[in-house]
C-alpha cells in the first residue's frame, strides 16, 4: 500500500512545516490527484484517517482536487482528455503520451 507511505511523508511534512507558520492545528488539507495517479482514492483517504492520529491533522478534513489524465500524440501533438482503453490518437492513430494527470501533491493546508 504506496498510500500509506506517500500519507505518512505528507503528515510528516505537514508537523514540521505548520509549527514555522504558525499553525497549531489544521482543519483542511487539499490534495491534487490526477486521474492517473498511483495512489487510489480510497487507500489515501484510509490511510489518512488511519495515520492522523496524535498529530495536528487529528481533526482536519481531506479535500481532493481530481485532474483529469491528459495525452499527447507524438504524431500531430493533438492533446485530450484520457478516456479509458485509449491507446493511439483519435485524430490521427498515432501514438500517446500521458502528459499529466499522474501527480498526487499536496496542495495546501489551512488552520490556525
Amino acid at each position: 500500500m504506496h498510500g500509506f507511505a506517500w500519507v505518512n511523508e505528507v503528515l510528516n511534512r505537514i508537523e514540521k512545516s505548520a509549527p514555522e507558520e504558525g499553525v497549531t492545528k489544521v482543519h483542511m488539507i487539499y490534495i491534487v490527484r490526477g486521474a492517473l495517479s498511483h495512489y487510489p482514492k480510497d487507500e489515501i483517504e484510509f490511510a489518512f484517517h488511519t495515520l492522523k492520529k496524535g498529530t495536528i491533522c487529528e481533526d482536519a478534513d481531506l479535500i481532493f482536487e481530481d485532474k483529469p489524465g491528459i495525452v499527447r500524440c507524438l504524431k500531430c501533438k493533438y492533446e485530450n482528455e484520457w478516456h479509458i482503453y485509449e491507446k493511439q490518437c483519435e485524430k490521427c492513430n498515432g501514438p500517446i503520451e500521458i502528459i499529466s494527470g499522474q501527480e498526487t501533491e499536496l496542495f495546501k493546508i489551512e488552520g490556525m
